[in-house]
């Protein structure tokens, strides 16, 4: 599903062509329209209201996100193989410079202000376990059954004025307080650096499990 958050500039009908020409056969592709721009957390919110009523996963996945062709299968199964498990990410690594961490999860500490795991050090940083705060929205997965006991409601996932980092904190503070946690998995994505823009607003992930060969 694509949710085109009130763009003016031919983006939805560009997207729309790309995936006439290019969907697989037997894959169905649902796109939304907004009428303006919501934001990220309403754009979200939106889009999350008109999934499938029967999808078993969320994706989230922002438009300046380049994923590995392996990454959305081996968080899903991450998932699956671990019953607790809300939510997961992988490491993220800037775009043309992929030996270098941009963020590998996060950590709210206890004033509420956020930090970046391994932010600027080289990927080989980002081996090992850590338990943290929430899965960025950016590019992560989460269980639909879990947001919606976590969240007491299947309409949205955040609050529409919470801005930048702070709506995917909330989430992962929801889903920890539900009894769940979050990973953050090996394996790397890509971006244009769209959330360095935002730095110093901070964002977390909660279990994090990372490592060469692990996930």
């Amino acid at each position: 599903m694509v949710t085109d958050n009130g763009s003016a500039d031919g983006s939805f009908e560009a997207i729309k062509r790309l995936i006439e020409g290019r969907r697989p056969s037997g894959i169905r592709v649902k796109l939304v329209r907004l009428e303006r721009n919501y934001g990220f957390a309403g754009g979200v919110n939106r889009g999350y209201a008109a999934r499938d009523p029967d999808s078993r996963y969320l994706v989230l996945l922002n438009n300046d996100a380049v994923p590995y062709p392996d990454s959305l299968g081996r968080m899903v199964e991450v998932l699956e193989s671990n019953e607790g498990l809300a939510a997961a990410q992988r490491v993220i690594v800037r775009y043309g410079n992929p030996g270098v961490v941009d963020s590998a999860g996060g950590f709210l500490d206890g004033f509420l202000f956020s930090h970046q795991a391994f932010k600027g050090l080289g990927t080989s940083s980002a081996r090992r376990g850590f338990d943290a705060t929430y899965a960025e929205g950016s590019y992560s997965v989460y269980r639909v059954d879990y947001l919606r006991r976590a969240l007491k409601t299947g309409e949205r996932l955040f609050y529409d004025f919470m801005f930048a980092y702070y709506d995917d904190s909330y989430l992962g503070l929801k889903l920890w307080n539900g009894g769940f946690a979050s990973l953050q998995c090996h394996g790397w994505w890509r971006s244009t650096g769209g959330a360095r823009r935002l730095e110093g607003l901070g964002l977390a992930s909660s279990t994090s499990l990372s490592g060469t060969g692990s996930l």
